[in-house]
């Protein structure tokens, strides 16, 4: 997870209003195509993250530096500008910005895939197969999560994931994101999701919307 994207779900009132998989292959990309010219590596943090395993066997008798930036598009951007940066991107962005392709799928999962949201303020109605975010924060104390996680289980309702950053406000507070299949407007999902409320500080929904696993 991109943990600035979950900050920013906290503290904004927008809301989830669709997710979509993406398949998502990486290039190196660089003005001159030649790898020993490479000085500096540029690319989102997650993209960088995600080619280690290339970076680490092709680049390991070249010093080179490495430069998060923005996005993968921002990285070939810079590329293009300076024949001494190379870009990890897709591949869509040599033709974009005239980079030649020094090597393709350089990730080090061949079944890479990126979860995206869709973010507004449109309430979905409740549709076929609906998946629901939610965060929430707990007392510090034995079983506060469990408790606040066993509606849950006595309801049937499928977690999907269950994440735990922190609250930022002191240390060793955490607040936790949670995704399960259902809707919470569903009468079923109200219960189970008041029941869970009664055992947590606050609780916030993200967002109720269709599940983007069949797209994949």
């Amino acid at each position: 997870s991109v943990g600035s994207v979950l900050d920013k779900l906290l503290e904004t009132d927008v809301r989830i209003c669709a997710e979509h998989y993406e398949r998502i292959s990486h290039c190196i990309l660089s003005r001159s195509g030649i790898l020993k010219d490479i000085k500096i590596i540029a690319s989102h943090p997650q993209a960088l993250g995600q080619c280690r395993k290339w970076l680490a066997t092709e680049l390991k008798y070249n010093k080179v530096e490495y430069q998060e930036v923005s996005s993968t598009a921002k990285a070939a951007q810079i590329a293009s500008e300076n024949r001494n940066i190379a870009a990890i991107a897709g591949e869509i962005n040599s033709a974009i910005y005239n980079l030649k392709i020094i090597d393709r799928n350089i990730q080090d999962s061949y079944n890479n895939t990126t979860r995206f949201i869709v973010l507004g303020f449109k309430h979905n109605a409740i549709s076929y197969k609906n998946k629901t975010s939610i965060v929430f924060s707990l007392m510090d104390q034995p079983g506060a999560l469990s408790n606040a996680l066993l509606p849950f289980e006595n309801a049937g309702i499928n977690l999907t994931k269950i994440e735990s950053r922190p609250s930022r406000k002191k240390s060793w507070d955490y607040i936790f994101y949670v995704d399960f299949i259902g809707h919470h407007a569903s009468k079923q999902m109200r219960g189970v999701l008041k029941a869970v409320e009664n055992n947590c500080i606050f609780l916030k929904i993200l967002g109720s919307y269709p599940s983007g696993m069949e797209n994949n």
